[in-house]
């Protein structure tokens, strides 16, 4: 069974590059159910944790979204 946590949902939705807006739209829900999920005030049941499920199983088969790392060339002289 695939965890969906509050931490679960915000770290996937985060993961995948969504917003919460963008999360509810994907699965046809209201942002603020979002917002409830991943504040832990309510579960998703349901369709919307099949849905969530989707999600979180997306999210893991994603390759680990790394901070980019500028290298600067040395000043001119």
């Amino acid at each position: 069974m695939v965890d969906v946590s509050p931490e679960a949902i915000r770290v996937a939705r985060q993961r995948l590059g969504l917003t919460q807006v963008q999360l509810a739209e994907r699965i046809g829900c209201t942002p603020i159910a979002v917002s409830y999920w991943e504040r832990g005030t309510r579960t998703p049941t349901g369709l919307y944790a099949r849905a969530v499920q989707t999600i979180l199983a997306e999210a893991a088969a994603e390759p680990e979204v790394r901070e980019a790392t500028t290298i600067m060339p040395p000043p001119a002289t």
